[in-house]
């Protein structure tokens, strides 16, 4: 008679998470995700403040950053974009067009986008008060989007806050005239010390239409200045010693935010990754330091130099998934690593919880 060998409970667990961890990387075909990074970055009066000496810094930042789209604000002039575009972003391996530079009163926005990955329409400039808003109306595998870049008014006074509603005001208008559904998300310098002032609420509460709000897609809203418990979403300032024109005082601001409509919070055509939210640099633990104090556990010691000598704010970054990819190449997307919870320290736990990141 043969005798049947018999396999522990254990073994089979650990046999079934093997099969598990192997099935998460099978090219499952047809489906294809495609995922498209999208950041904001405040270059600091670029170029006049230094603009030459610190093409370099902002170098090292792009070639780690590596976004698919770039908004700028604070560019003043088409020379200062033929800079950036030439010197820095077509410096970094891939290659890069700029939208068409609207040159308005104050400084003004610009956009750096891979046409590998990505096609433009026409620009729209939104006029205000103090500077304009600028709407970017993207396509990428089939998925139309649009951006508006603001640098709202700065300063905390109550003068400056009523400026500020007046701006997305007018920002709400155009908004308001978008169909239901629209993927749209507003970037930028919002120059807000918190969620509760009345222009963050004209954007996030004040419509009639639900699916035209704006939603912080981390939802970490509350008082964010010099606040420990939003010390990993400042990004103002990168530095506590005073030079090229910037702000001091350390990351204690979350002046720099993506805000999402609910199209981009809903499954299905195009939609953000929340757990890749970031203040690009900040691990932290830098609240009212300069971004390279000590050790900086976020990125390398010469990304975080290189941010704190390219401009006073960090710039903002988040992937968004593409469904139905037809025409754009995709980035590599295989989880990188998983975590099970509740099996251990017993194995026999009926429930298994499978977590993973891309």
């Amino acid at each position: 008679m043969k005798k049947r060998k018999q396999v522990s409970t254990v073994a089979k667990v650990v046999v079934l998470l093997v099969v598990c961890k192997l099935c998460l990387f099978v090219p499952f075909a047809p489906a294809q995700v495609d995922t498209l990074r999208i950041a904001s970055y405040n270059l600091l009066n670029f170029p006049s403040v230094g603009g030459v000496q610190r093409v370099d810094d902002f170098r090292i930042v792009m070639r780690y950053l590596k976004p698919d789209v770039l908004v700028v604000q604070e560019l003043e002039s088409q020379g200062g974009l033929d800079l950036f575009l030439n010197e820095v972003m077509n410096q970094t391996g891939a290659t890069y067009a700029a939208a068409i530079f609207i040159d308005g009163p104050d400084t003004d926005s610009g956009l750096f986008y891979r046409p590998d990955r990505v096609s433009i329409q026409p620009v729209h400039a939104i006029p205000t008060d103090l500077r304009n808003i600028y709407q970017y109306t993207l396509t990428a595998a089939g998925q139309e989007f649009i951006i508006y870049s603001v640098h709202l008014k700065a300063g905390s006074l109550d003068g400056d806050q009523q400026r500020r509603l007046t701006e997305t005001t007018a920002l709400r208008r155009e908004i308001d005239s978008l169909p239901a559904g629209t993927n749209f998300m507003v970037v930028g310098d919002f120059n807000m010390r918190s969620s509760l002032e009345a222009a963050f609420s004209e954007l996030a509460d004040s419509t009639a239409n639900a699916a035209l709000k704006l939603f912080d897609p981390v939802d970490q809203l509350g008082l964010w200045h010099n606040n420990p418990v939003f010390a990993v979403l400042h990004t103002q300032s990168t530095r506590t010693t005073a030079f090229g024109e910037g702000a001091t005082g350390g990351l204690d601001d979350r002046f720099d935010l993506i805000l999402v409509s609910a199209s981009l919070l809903t499954p299905g055509g195009m939609d953000i990754l929340p757990a890749t939210y970031r203040a690009v640099g900040n691990d932290g633990n830098h609240l009212n330091l300069a971004v390279n104090a000590g050790t900086n556990g976020a990125v390398p010691d010469s990304v975080a130099d290189a941010l704190h000598q390219a401009s006073d704010h960090l710039p903002v970054a988040a992937d968004f998934i593409l469904a139905n990819t037809t025409s754009v190449a995709s980035r590599d997307a295989a989880p990188n690593g998983f975590v099970l919870l509740q099996n251990y320290p017993n194995p026999f736990n009926p429930v298994t919880t499978i977590s993973f990141s891309l």
